[in-house]
């Protein structure tokens, strides 16, 4: 694995994200998450997260292509350690995802990413 100021200079986070973008790897979707280029990106999020830059990645979600934004928000909540705030912004961003008419099954696994978060962190609670 590459060093973090590595893969910041690369941009390898955003490379992932085109490739996976063009081979229908998408970040709802329950299948991407055994593949090996879902992985890749995830261990770089954790990477960003475990050097605590986790406000750096959430950067990230002002990114307008290939989904990034999308990636983003569930690296973040799935393994980051969100504030309130940071959470609200991420949740924002999938529920917009989940209602886009141009990316149809993308909306529909939104959808069903959300209501699997919300039940369990309702059950947490």
């Amino acid at each position: 694995m590459m060093s973090i100021d590595e893969i910041k200079s690369k941009s390898v986070f955003l490379w992932g994200c085109r490739a996976n973008y063009f081979s229908g790897i998408r970040p709802g979707d329950q299948k991407s998450k055994s593949l090996p280029e879902y992985t890749r990106l995830k261990e770089i999020a954790l990477l960003y997260f475990q050097s605590n830059l986790q406000e750096e990645f959430s950067h990230y979600l002002m990114e307008g292509q290939y989904l990034v934004q999308l990636w983003t928000a569930h690296f973040i909540l799935e393994y980051g350690t969100p504030d309130k705030e940071l959470t609200k912004a991420c949740l924002k961003e999938i529920e917009n995802y989940s209602q886009i008419e141009r990316l149809p099954e993308v909306a529909t696994q939104e959808r069903d990413w959300l209501n699997q978060y919300y039940l369990k962190n309702r059950l947490k609670g």
